[in-house]
């Protein structure tokens, strides 16, 4: 295993899978290690929380804590991590418009559909122009 898999070679050798591996490498890397500025607004604000609600002392029976106390931090989860969360909800942005086009194309062909009576008495008057003369 040991001469199995030379990285400097294999980066010499195909340098553009190299970097292409480095770019993915590093912005996995960014995803897993920073914290979104979301997260790092919820650890600002649950360390505001603790400085001005202390937790009580340790002989002190602690009160039960009233409901909507305004501390949700504990039971809120983000709705993205990062940045393939970004890039999802940014392609599903920039597809929605095709799709409601193409809902909305469909609805309206089928809801301006004419009757068979229709259909056939602008068939006549077709084929009645076409012989030459008929009324339009």
């Amino acid at each position: 295993m040991a001469g199995g898999t030379d990285p400097v070679d294999w980066a010499k050798r195909y340098p553009w899978v190299a970097m292409g591996a480095g770019a993915v490498a590093g912005f996995v890397a960014t995803t897993l290690l920073v914290p979104s500025k979301e997260e790092q607004a919820l650890k600002k604000l649950a360390a505001i929380e603790r400085a001005l609600n202390p937790h009580p002392r340790a002989h002190q029976r602690p009160e039960r804590e009233p409901d909507g106390n305004g501390d949700s931090s504990k039971d809120y989860k983000p709705e993205g991590r990062g940045f393939m969360s970004l890039i999802a909800r940014e392609a599903i942005a920039a597809v929605k418009p095709a799709i409601i086009s193409l809902l909305t194309a469909g609805v309206t062909a089928k809801a301006a559909k004419p009757s068979d009576d229709d259909m056939e008495a602008a068939a006549a008057r077709q084929d009645a122009k076409q012989a030459g003369g008929g009324p339009e």
